[in-house]
């Protein structure tokens, strides 16, 4: 059953990015400043607040990652896409949304929480074969 865990979340992250990507090509377009930048220790917990405006004249922020290299800046304009219906659901150009980082740790998941079952059963395997010939070893010597 954890071996399931890594694909699932890695699962959940390609239907993310398909969500982000589907709002970038038929979303609204809306041009949003960068309000607040939070450095985490890790790229990971890099991240940055954009407050844009809907074309209802309603107010939204959306929250959205950066790697290194890539920092945005308070103040800094970029181009928001959303939905009409949903503004909340909005994506910033050119930046990782949740999506990418959801993929990234199902990735991750999997290969670590893979290779530790197979090292585990081999492990097992191979030491089941010892105990056999300690067994066998031991009925000749009586």
């Amino acid at each position: 059953m954890v071996f399931l865990v890594g694909p699932v979340v890695f699962g959940i992250g390609l239907a993310l990015t398909s969500a982000e990507n589907a709002v970038l090509a038929t979303g609204e377009s809306a041009t949003g400043a960068v309000s607040a930048v939070e450095e985490g220790g890790k790229a990971s917990w890099n991240r940055f607040g954009t407050d844009f405006s809907a074309s209802d004249g309603s107010a939204h922020t959306v929250w959205m990652m950066w790697s290194p290299g890539e920092k945005p800046e308070v103040g800094q304009s970029v181009e928001v896409f959303y939905l009409a219906d949903d503004p909340g659901s909005a994506v910033v150009e050119g930046y990782d949304g949740w999506g990418e980082f959801t993929t990234g740790l199902g990735a991750v998941l999997t290969l670590v929480l893979w290779a530790a079952g197979l090292i585990m059963i081999f492990s097992f395997r191979r030491g089941a074969r010892r105990r056999k010939k300690l067994r066998e070893a031991q009925t000749l010597l009586k």
